[in-house]
């Protein structure tokens, strides 16, 4: 997993975490989150904060290995409470029948 630093409560251009937790954090609607999921190792990138995320600009998940099965489910944010939301997705294609569930990504 490629990480850099949080040291800043609002983001503007790229975001990434590194595996700390931070206080509140606005991603502003200019914002790409980059998120990492290695389904072979069963790892993935995590923001950790302590207390609100707001959710805005872009989200962007990459798979770097593995195949994504129905039921796969992925915990990638950790706050205390959410607000806001994406605008944009960048998610890496699915297998014939499967979508991508996004509804509960900023709430739990």
């Amino acid at each position: 997993m490629n990480w850099c630093s949080l040291n800043a409560k609002k983001l503007r251009g790229l975001a990434c975490f590194e595996p700390v937790r931070t206080s509140s954090v606005t991603l502003e609607s200019n914002s790409t989150t980059r998120i990492e999921i290695n389904k072979d190792t069963g790892t993935n990138d995590v923001a950790d904060v302590a207390g609100a995320l707001t959710c805005g600009g872009t989200l962007s998940v990459t798979k770097l290995a593995g195949t994504f099965v129905n039921g796969n489910s992925y915990k990638v944010f950790k706050a205390a409470s959410y607000n806001g939301s994406f605008t944009n997705y960048v998610l890496p294609a699915l297998g014939p029948g499967l979508v991508w569930n996004t509804s509960s990504l900023t709430s739990n």
